[in-house]
């Protein structure tokens, strides 16, 4: 994560983003680093094929 902060470093960016499970333990990881939950996204056939995983969430750390 702070990698990805440095070479952002050499670009203009405002925010970075990603996509996880619902059930990723890692997202108190991503939470930690200053992500925030913008969008949650659940579907009966994401769970069936995923064998039981929820659905997904949206992540947003905006970069100062």
């Amino acid at each position: 994560m702070d990698e990805a902060e440095r070479r952002r470093g050499r670009r203009v960016l405002g925010k970075m983003s990603l996509t996880t499970t619902t059930s990723n333990p890692a997202r108190r990881l991503y939470e930690r680093h200053g992500f925030r939950v913008m969008e949650t996204w659940t579907d009966p056939g994401f769970e069936q094929v995923t064998e039981g995983v929820a659905g997904r969430i949206l992540m947003v750390k905006h970069l100062g």
